[in-house]
């Protein structure tokens, strides 16, 4: 673990020396992510992620997971069957890209 942190120091070292390697290491890389995440975070009005499950085991154990994963704020579960899921994955059915 020490090479590591010698290795990231001489890093450090040479773009504190180089200001134009820390701009497109260090800065430019934040900005970008920034950006982008402003941009591509604003567009979509639901925050949630949608995921289709199937339970084909049926136990109690299956559909305790399932309850833990409808609790969870960012997942929007959809029950299919898995010819459903399928078909919904070739057609690509719910993706946020447009056609």
């Amino acid at each position: 673990m020490n090479k590591a942190w010698y290795i990231a120091a001489k890093e450090l070292l040479q773009s504190r020396r180089d200001r134009l390697a820390a701009l497109f290491t260090i800065i430019l890389p934040v900005v970008f992510t920034i950006f982008l995440g402003l941009i591509i975070g604003s567009g979509t009005g639901d925050s949630h992620i949608p995921i289709a499950v199937v339970d084909q085991d049926g136990t109690a154990a299956s559909q305790q997971f399932l309850t833990r994963l409808e609790a969870s704020p960012l997942l929007k579960l959809q029950t299919m069957t898995a010819g459903e899921i399928d078909t919904a994955v070739e057609d690509q059915k719910g993706s946020r890209r447009p056609r």
